[in-house]
């Protein structure tokens, strides 16, 4: 595999660790600034509205840019924000900041993955994607966790620090591995802008939003929740987290095989499974073992059912590559915020710490219903087709 694709891993595992690590540190992080937990979510939303606010400007604006300046300048916006996080004085500048550090996230996908599919040989590109977003997977079993033991040990702000030199080396790594790269398609932006108006993407984004608000409602308060609720030791949260990283590892390759073989089905199949660990977790969170393999369980079928949603966007999408990549990205943000949000309506309505995970279980269900529709309304327009093109019977004229 070319070096290139390693720089793009690595890129992605900085940018996955800053992502992820907020809903390992919360407390440690509401603590400091004085925040209750439920407020705390705000910190985690405000990289999900960077994000969408980011994917889909800056791929229009920089749609002209040669690729490899544009990563570079996407990574440098990235050091940026993380430094801004760890030197925040107060939280509504550390909210600022993670506005700031989401704002090249969508962008950075967008642009890393045709990138990474130009730097493959022949029939080896999906492989070449498949590995810089391995650094995504990678993030949450090893970056996550190591994030939050210096959040333990040291304290939070050397956690963005440490996220900040991981995105400096892939600065460099970016630098010096990938080559010159042609510039982004120019025009056709009013063609792309178009592909968002399809109803069936609309609904289909509508899914993506709904499925991981679900997931987001749960983790942003996976912490107080495993701490609190289960009472397992602080100390062992980084262990606990190394273990829901690998569900999420597990969940992305599984996801790909099982979506490569019938795509619609396992999307339906994955949201039925997440919906119903999301509720179990009401029923399992006073025991440690069965807490643990729910939140796996979430793990493993909310990070199955991503890759196999962000096909079937781009699938619908057809040529608007580009802009189905960012819009991919902007919703699963809008569901992070969501998430976050509804989740801790829910625990300042004063539901308890497993009241998050019903709020989840129920945007997963109604995400559920819609992707039926979206089936459906699939199957009706095929037969449509197919009922068009049917051969004419003996005896009739062909138009």
């Amino acid at each position: 595999m070319p070096l290139g694709v390693w720089a793009l891993a690595l890129a992605a595992f900085a940018i996955g660790t800053t992502e992820f690590v907020p809903l390992g540190i919360l407390p440690i992080l509401s603590t400091d600034f004085g925040v209750s937990i439920a407020d705390g979510g705000h910190f985690i939303a405000a990289y999900a509205v960077g994000v969408v606010v980011g994917a889909p400007s800056l791929t229009v604006i920089t749609s002209r840019w040669p690729r490899k300046m544009l990563l570079v300048a996407l990574l440098v916006l990235f050091l940026i924000g993380n430094v801004l996080t760890a030197a925040a004085p107060s939280f509504s500048s550390a909210v600022v900041a993670r506005f700031v550090t989401g704002l090249p996230h969508g962008a950075f996908f967008g642009a890393g993955a045709m990138v990474a599919a130009h730097l493959a040989s022949h029939g080896k590109r999906a492989s070449a994607v498949a590995r810089m977003l391995g650094g995504l997977a990678a993030a949450n079993v090893l970056g996550v966790p190591a994030g939050v033991l210096i959040a333990a040990r040291l304290g939070w702000k050397w956690t963005f620090l440490a996220v900040a030199a991981l995105g400096a080396m892939a600065l460099v790594a970016v630098l010096c591995w990938i080559p010159h790269q042609p510039r982004g398609m120019a025009g056709g932006v009013r063609r792309e802008f178009a592909m968002l108006r399809r109803p069936q993407v609309l609904l289909m984004l509508t899914v993506v939003v709904f499925g991981f608000a679900g997931v987001f409602a749960c983790y942003s308060y996976v912490a107080p929740l495993l701490t609190t609720a289960s009472r397992f030791d602080p100390g062992t949260l980084p262990v606990l987290l190394v273990l829901i990283g690998i569900g999420m590892t597990v969940g992305t390759h599984l996801g790909g095989a099982v979506a490569d073989k019938a795509l619609v089905p396992a999307i339906i199949g994955f949201l039925a499974m997440l919906s119903l660990c999301l509720a179990l977790i009401s029923v399992t969170a006073t025991s440690k073992p069965a807490v643990l393999l729910t939140l796996i369980g979430v793990a493993v079928a909310g990070f199955a059912v991503a890759p196999a949603m962000q096909t079937r966007v781009m699938e619908l999408a057809h040529e608007a590559a580009a802009l189905a990549s960012a819009a991919v990205q902007a919703a699963f943000n809008v569901a992070n915020s969501l998430g976050a949000w509804a989740g801790g309506l829910a625990l300042h309505a004063g539901l308890g710490l497993t009241a998050p995970s019903v709020v989840g279980s129920t945007f997963v269900l109604s995400g559920l219903i819609l992707m039926v529709a979206s089936a459906a309304f699939a199957r009706r327009g095929q037969r449509s087709a197919a009922h068009q093109v049917a051969p004419s019977e003996p005896g009739e004229s062909r138009p």
